[in-house]
Parts: C-alpha cells; sequence; structure tokens
C-alpha cells in the first residue's frame, strides 16, 4: 500500500469520526450509564432527590422568613402590592363605567379603521357576557389581561429590541424562550406560589411568563425585516442609531409586532382557566365550578365569553395598527366619538344605568343543561354500555 492511499484512509477514518462523534459519544454514554446502574431495579433515590431536596428547603425557608428577610420585604412583597392594586383599579374602573360604555367603547375602536360590520360584531361580543350573567366576572378577567398584557408587551418590546440589535443576545435568549413556550403552564404555578402566595398576582405573573415569548420572537423579526435600504438612508440623514429604531425600525415593523401582541393575548387567555389554580377567579373560576356541577350549558356559555373576549382584544390590536392613514377618521369625528362617550356615562350616573340589567340575563343555555340530565336519566342504558365498550378496549 503506497503512502498516498494510506493518507487517504486515514483522512476517511477521521472523516468518519468527526461526523458519527456525537452518535459514538452518545452511545458510550448509554453503555456507561447501563454499567453503572443496570444492577439497581428503581431509579436511585439520589438523583431523584437532586432538584426536589433543594425546592423543598427553599419552600420551608421561605415560609419563615416572607415576614423578615428583604428578598420579601423589600422586593417581592412591594412588588405584589403594586400588581395588585393595578389589578384592582382596572376592574374597579370597568365596574364603575356604566355597562354599555365598554360596547361602544369597542364598536367605536374598531370602527376606527376597519368595517362597521367588524365593529358591530365586536361590539355585540363585548356584550355577550352580560347577557349570559356573566358581566362581573369577565371584567376580572379583562383586568388580569390588561395587566398582562401590558407587562409582557413592556418587557417584551424592549427584549425583542435588543435581540434584533445583538444577536448574541438573541442567541441567548432563544433557549430561555423555547422553554417558556414547552414547559407546561401549571409548572409556572409552584413558584409563583412561593413567591407570591395564593391570588390574582401570582396568576398574573405566570400569565406573563406563559404569554411572552410570542411579542419577543416577533419584535426581533419584524425589525430584521425593515429593508436595509431604509435604514441606510435614515443613516445617511444623520440620524442616530436610537432615532433610526424610533422613527424608522419600529413604524415599518409596528404590524408584525402588533401580530405578536395578537399572539400574547391568545395565549394569555389559554391560560386564564389554569390561573383559577391559583386563586385568579374571573371566567376560570366560572368553568371550573361548571365543571364540578357538570353543568354543561352553563360551561358551554362561560366558554363562548372567553371566546368573546378574545375576538374583541384581537380586533382592538388589529384596529391600532394602520397602514393607510387616509382611512382614518378626522381628528373632529374622534373629538365628537369622545365627547359622545363622555356625555353618555354622565348619563348613565344621573339615571343610575351604571350596572348591567339582570333582566337581561337569559337562560337561553339552561335546556342544554336539561337535556344532559333527561339524557343521564333516560339514556344510561346506552351511554353506560358504550363507555364499558370504550373503557375495555382500551
Amino acid at each position: 500500500m503506497t503512502a498516498t492511499s494510506t493518507t487517504d484512509l486515514t483522512s476517511l477514518e477521521a472523516s468518519w469520526m468527526e461526523r458519527y462523534r456525537h452518535w459514538i459519544l452518545l452511545a458510550v454514554g448509554v453503555v456507561a450509564l447501563q454499567a453503572a446502574f443496570g444492577w439497581v431495579e428503581a431509579f436511585p433515590a439520589l438523583l431523584d432527590n437532586t432538584f426536589s431536596d433543594p425546592i423543598d428547603s427553599f419552600g420551608r425557608w421561605q415560609q419563615s422568613a416572607r415576614r423578615t428577610h428583604w428578598l420579601f420585604t423589600g422586593l417581592f412583597t412591594p412588588l405584589s402590592t403594586g400588581v395588585g392594586w393595578a389589578l384592582d383599579t382596572v376592574e374597579s374602573f370597568l365596574l364603575w363605567l356604566p355597562w354599555f360604555i365598554l360596547p361602544l367603547g369597542v364598536f367605536l375602536a374598531v370602527a376606527r379603521s376597519q368595517s362597521r360590520k367588524v365593529a358591530l360584531v365586536a361590539g355585540l361580543a363585548m356584550l355577550y357576557p352580560g347577557l349570559v350573567g356573566l358581566w362581573e366576572v369577565t371584567i376580572d378577567t379583562l383586568a388580569l389581561m390588561t395587566i398582562a398584557v401590558f407587562f409582557s408587551v413592556t418587557i417584551g418590546v424592549p427584549m425583542g429590541i435588543w435581540g434584533a440589535l445583538r444577536p448574541r443576545a438573541e442567541k441567548i435568549m432563544r433557549p430561555a424562550l423555547d422553554a417558556m413556550q414547552t414547559v407546561p403552564a401549571p409548572v409556572y404555578f409552584l413558584p409563583m406560589l412561593m413567591l407570591f402566595g395564593i391570588g390574582r398576582v401570582p396568576a398574573t405573573f405566570a400569565t406573563v411568563i406563559y404569554a411572552l415569548p410570542p411579542v419577543v420572537r416577533l419584535t426581533t423579526l419584524g425589525i430584521r425585516e425593515v429593508a436595509g435600504q431604509a435604514v441606510e438612508a435614515s443613516e445617511m440623514f444623520g440620524a442616530t442609531q436610537r432615532q433610526t429604531m424610533l422613527k424608522v425600525q419600529l413604524p415599518m415593523a409596528l404590524p408584525t409586532i402588533m401580530t405578536g401582541v395578537t399572539q400574547t393575548i391568545m395565549m394569555a387567555l389559554g391560560i386564564v382557566v389554569l390561573a383559577t389554580l391559583l386563586g385568579a377567579g374571573g371566567l376560570g373560576q366560572e368553568i371550573m365550578e361548571t365543571l364540578s356541577q357538570r353543568r354543561t350549558g352553563r360551561g358551554i356559555a362561560t366558554g363562548l365569553a372567553v371566546v368573546a373576549i378574545a375576538m374583541v382584544l384581537d380586533r382592538i390590536g388589529r384596529a391600532t395598527v394602520v397602514t393607510d392613514r387616509a382611512s382614518l377618521p378626522s381628528r373632529r369625528t374622534t373629538l365628537i366619538a369622545a365627547g359622545g362617550l363622555v356625555g353618555l356615562t354622565i348619563v348613565g350616573f344621573v339615571t343610575g344605568l351604571t350596572e348591567f340589567p339582570e333582566l337581561w340575563d337569559t337562560k337561553v343555555f339552561d335546556p342544554i343543561d336539561d337535556a344532559v340530565v333527561w339524557a343521564r336519566d333516560n339514556l344510561s342504558w346506552l351511554t353506560r354500555g358504550f363507555n364499558d365498550i370504550v373503557v375495555g378496549q382500551f
């Protein structure tokens, strides 16, 4: 064998080793674990307690140090108090308004940039929870959603800008954002309970963590998709990096950013039912109660209320992004609409029409509950047999 052929063979072996290096290391690791623990029938208790013991110790420590340690008295307790105050303020303000102002406000906000038919549907969707007797719990959920989305956007947009300007920062944030989107939402509840207790405040923070990634990712994407010619033209006219970002990149990326805000709203609503486990109340609590009471009709009504709130928030978010400025109403029209809302608010207080009328509390979903009860009592021979077949098969 010549020296040239020997060199080629060595090079081929080296490239093969380089290509399959990770698989070889994995196989060696599996063999090593099998050799080390193959004689143990159960999972090693040492490994099982590696993560749980420190967390349990921290949980016991925070229970005793909550009122004395600076970490709680100086950080978590004031933060919890501030968020609780914001939630109470938003909820009190929404309940303080006459009930018809919210549907009218939604209609005017959506009609500002979209068709009146879409605005009418959004206004009726805002009216729906009151028609089925869920007005106050819907306002509770709306307040939590408002604060959670506000925090998500306030934190997420600067993070997205940072990721767009610093690729290394985006690489660092990417695994964390992936984990926030893939880890089941109830996993966030345990640390929230340890740090903030039970109530709407920990539910708000858990919602922020779960709903934050979309606005961060799409802010970064939107800024990076801005045409390079626009940025170069701004720099040629002497604009600083900050001016270019605020006056060129952010306005041009606004549609993409608002898509991220919309996805954040949807994800926040997706966790609203699970947040009831933290004592969040609202529509999630109502859904849990209908499940425990087996009230199918009431559960459908509450679920549709969640859908209505999602649609309202989505349409309002879309209405804030307008590419055609010429289609917007004039400043005079906007002032007239705002003045009309203020006047109707005063009329509502003068006439005492502040709370949603109980007379309008329709019972259109009650027949579904009656039908379920009737089916349970009269069709058990069929449903029980079908249940036994399915359970027996699986």
